[in-house]
Formats: structure tokens, sequence, C-alpha cells
């Protein structure tokens, strides 16, 4: 019996300090997830912008991904940064979606269908995420 309890010991612990040493992957596996009750658009003239939380703190290494309007193909991903800002560069003009996930899945992802014209007003996104809720889940804005 104690040797039965001691490689179960052993095998909780493994799992413990790999899940420990392991960290957030913002890359090309990045799944289009929407859980918005009703699609909404954000029209923006780039794609820059900070994440946030309820209280306004900046979430740092929060993933961006953004999809094709019909959100088929992953076109780009990346990282935000320590601040909580992240810019894309180099995004023609054009229908896309933008995913926000944070990198301990604390918050529910913020899903946005996203209109990038040169000739908008609003220039910055602000993704507001949020604990999921029964009617509520993060959101995009442009400011």
């Amino acid at each position: 019996m104690t040797v039965i309890f001691k490689l179960a010991c052993v095998a909780l612990l493994s799992g413990t300090l790999l899940a420990q040493e392991g960290h957030f992957v913002c890359d090309s596996q990045v799944l289009f997830v929407d859980h918005n009750q009703v699609d909404y658009t954000v029209k923006v003239r780039s794609i820059r912008g900070k994440v946030i939380d309820s209280y306004g703190t900046e979430i740092p290494r929060a993933c961006v991904a953004l999809f094709n309007s019909d959100h088929s193909r992953l076109l780009k991903v990346f990282e935000v940064g320590e601040n909580g800002e992240f810019a894309a560069r180099r995004i023609k003009s054009g229908d896309y979606w933008l995913v926000v996930i944070d990198p301990q899945n604390a918050f529910c992802p913020a899903s946005a269908r996203l209109k990038l014209r040169r000739m908008t007003n609003r220039s910055r996104l602000v993704v507001n995420m949020r604990v999921r809720g029964i009617d509520s889940c993060s959101f995009c804005e442009a400011k």
C-alpha cells in the first residue's frame, strides 16, 4: 500500500512541477472562439491598443489573434507586452476577427469583428477582459 501511495505522490508532484514549468504559448495553435451573445463590429484605423481588466489594470502577455473575415484562417498572432499594450504592423485595410485570450484563462476570451479602415477617426482598441458570467464576457471597443 505504501508503494502505491508513494507512486501516486510522485505522479501528482510531477504533474504539478510540469504545470509550473510550462508557460502560456501564444502561437499558431490559437483557435477561434466567440462567446458573444450578439456579434458586433469595431472600426479602427490601426490594430493597436491595450488589454485591461474591469479595474483598468493592464493584463500583460495576453495573446492577440487576427483571423480573416469568416474566421476560417488565422492570419497573425502576437503577445501583448508587459504594459498591456499591443500593435500589429503591415496589416491591410479590410475586415477581420480579433480574438484576445489571457495567459491564465481567468477571463472570458474577447472577440470582435474588426473593420480596419485608414479613414476612420478612432485609432486605438481597448480590450476589456471580464470574468465569464451568465450574461457577460470580455469585449473590445475603439477609442
